[in-house]
């Protein structure tokens, strides 16, 4: 969890966990925090998100959704390859594609996914798009910066595809799907959770 000071209490795992608390760098006011205002794109029923709680915070609101994976961090100073990372922040949202997931320590070609009606399943990436995800803002990649857009962690800008109605709350916004956002509803499509959801 993150506060205003840049101070870190985690959890560290070889395993990518959907439901820890959302953190957001300049969050929204308490007043916005409620079910009308932030939202996550790509559920259906559209899902309420709140600062510093889990995105699903029942077994009901997260049904058959994915809530465990084998991790597909990318790392906030080295890559999977042991690379710097930092060459690449602030370029061309495609150079991130070049940070190596740690996926490539493990299987590379696929991931184990626990999911919420607790059947477990591989999710295969022959063509590696999980490892090699976009990691950045808009078009811009993110690399060396400490948490908003490693790939495992539920920190994002306050700007982001949470607030509902706008064009950003939609699966097909760029702040989507350089994110954790993504990989998260390609695992739940997968499982047959959200299937045509936009």
């Amino acid at each position: 969890m993150y506060d205003y000071i840049d101070r870190w209490m985690v959890a560290q795992s070889s395993y990518a966990y959907r439901c820890v608390p959302v953190s957001v760098y300049r969050p929204w006011h308490a007043w916005e925090d409620d079910a009308k205002t932030r939202s996550l794109p790509g559920t259906s029923p559209r899902v309420p998100v709140h600062i510093n709680q889990p995105i699903f915070k029942t077994a009901r609101t997260l049904g058959g959704r994915a809530l465990f994976a084998d991790t597909f961090s990318k790392g906030s100073m080295y890559d999977a390859n042991n690379t710097s990372v930092g060459v690449y922040d602030s370029n061309p949202i495609n150079d991130s594609r070049l940070i190596v997931g740690f996926g490539a320590q493990a299987h590379r070609d696929g991931y184990n996914v626990l999911y919420g009606d607790w059947h477990a399943s591989w999710f295969g990436d022959g063509e590696q798009a999980i490892l090699y995800h976009t990691q950045g803002y808009d078009n811009v990649s993110l690399a060396q910066h400490t948490g908003i857009f490693h790939l495992a962690y539920n920190y994002y800008n306050s700007y982001n595809p949470f607030q509902t109605g706008t064009a950003e709350n939609k699966i097909t916004s760029a702040r989507f799907m350089h994110s954790s956002l993504d990989v998260w509803h390609t695992l739940d499509v997968a499982g047959n959770v959200d299937v045509g959801v936009q």
